[in-house]
């Protein structure tokens, strides 16, 4: 992936085997947490540190998702939280690998 930027990023996130509880998990494991419900489900918002993530495209395969800047936050902050979010994300086992749509 390319040096981080303070824009908003598009990603698609493709797990190593079908499962259709892998958003839970991915969630569970990433410390996300959901903006208005219980469990994250397409076009809902969720949030870490300073970066709002929006589910778009859901499948047992794969999750489409922006990440963005929480309003009044620092570019500086949400930087540090982007790149975090990408080191926890690598290093999740069953996560298969990434693209960047944006």
């Amino acid at each position: 992936m390319k040096p981080l930027e303070p824009k908003i990023y598009i990603l698609k996130v493709f797990f190593k085997q079908s499962d259709c509880l892998q958003v839970n998990r991915l969630c569970s494991d990433l410390g996300i947490m959901p903006e208005n419900v219980n469990e994250i489900g397409e076009d809902d918002w969720g949030h870490r540190g300073y970066l709002e993530l929006w589910f778009q495209e859901i499948t047992d395969e794969s999750i489409t998702l922006h990440i963005q800047k929480q309003r009044n936050k620092t570019a500086k902050k949400y930087m540090e939280n982007l790149q975090q979010f990408f080191d926890d994300l690598y290093s999740l086992e069953y996560v298969e690998g990434l693209v960047d749509l944006s």
